[in-house]
């Protein structure tokens, strides 16, 4: 009766210990997804501010050479 117990009681730790390592497997690799996610992010944002930055700078030179062909 004792064996049949601690079989028991043994099965359950091992199914727990699976499942407690399984949730942090897979909340460690959900994290990794949303950082690399944001990563990502964060870089297309950054393209896109320097190209906005750059399409700017030429707007504002072609004013600037406009106003110096009217003086």
């Amino acid at each position: 009766m004792v064996a049949k117990l601690a079989f028991v009681l043994l099965t359950v730790t091992v199914v727990l210990l699976a499942a407690v390592v399984g949730a942090y497997r897979y909340f460690r690799q959900q994290e990794q997804h949303r950082h690399e996610k944001e990563m990502f992010r964060e870089k297309r944002d950054a393209a896109l501010l320097d190209d906005d930055q750059g399409a700017l700078e030429s707007e504002l030179d072609r004013e600037l050479e406009r106003g110096r062909d009217r003086d």
